[in-house]
């Protein structure tokens, strides 16, 4: 959607993420990571713990609204982020001010 596939988010010096750009707007993706003929089979919590790792280990800049994409479910990937990472007690929601879309 962005056109950004076949780029790599590049290393910070802490060792953390830096989201890829496009169109002026910070991008993740599990995608960005692995191989696209790599086939990905995730399940209940493999799928919310590499989601929190992706959002927290991620050096966002100055981001107002945070939008993640989900893949259709039950929905316990959801209220597992939301219950664990509210933006009012994480106190800065992955960088992000306290707008969040999950």
């Amino acid at each position: 959607m962005l056109g950004v596939k076949d780029l790599r988010p590049e290393e910070s010096k802490e060792g953390n993420m830096k989201p890829v750009l496009a169109h002026g707007i910070q991008a993740m993706s599990i995608g960005f990571l692995v191989e696209e003929a790599s086939p990905m089979v995730w399940r209940g919590p493999m799928v919310t713990q590499a989601l929190e790792q992706l959002l927290k280990n991620t050096e966002w800049e100055d981001v107002d609204y945070m939008i993640v994409d989900l893949p259709p479910g039950t929905g316990d990937t959801q209220l597992t982020l939301i219950s664990k990472n509210s933006c009012e007690r994480s106190g800065h929601c992955y960088n992000a001010s306290r707008h969040c879309a999950y």
